[in-house]
This record gives structure tokens, C-alpha cells and sequence, in this order.
């Protein structure tokens, strides 16, 4: 998952099952990883300017870690 050019995670398909995953997926698995970049992107520059000026949380202090999402079928 890319944003501004720069990435901040990725998404991971895992089945139990050989051959679940088609290319059929490809497309709208991107098009949700596009979204969900995007969507974390702007939540981040929401806080920086909304925090702008004020003093770093706790949590601004920790090691930046990629998100991880798995998405497996039913």
C-alpha cells in the first residue's frame, strides 16, 4: 500500500486451499489497498495539523509499524 509515493503497508492473502487466489482478485484487492492508503494518509495529516504546535503523544514517541491486513475467505 502506497501513499505519496512512499509505503505504509500491505495487505497479505492467505489460503489453506492452493489456487483461491486468482488474478480475478487482483483488481479489486488493489483497488481497496489504493482506498486504504489514502484513507491513512489523510487520517495522518488530519492529526499533524491538528496536533500542530502542541506537544507529541505517547504514542508519537513508538516506532512506526506497517499495518498488516489479512484477508481470508469463507
Amino acid at each position: 500500500m502506497f501513499a505519496q509515493d512512499t509505503l505504509i503497508g500491505f495487505i497479505n492473502l492467505d489460503s489453506r486451499e492452493v489456487g483461491t487466489y486468482t488474478e480475478d482478485y487482483a483488481t479489486p484487492i488493489q483497488t481497496f489497498a489504493n482506498q486504504t492508503a489514502m484513507a491513512i494518509d489523510k487520517a495522518r495529516l488530519f492529526d499533524l495539523e491538528k496536533n500542530a504546535g502542541k506537544a507529541p503523544k505517547y504514542s508519537d514517541r513508538l516506532p512506526q509499524r506497517l499495518p498488516i491486513f489479512s484477508i481470508f475467505p469463507r
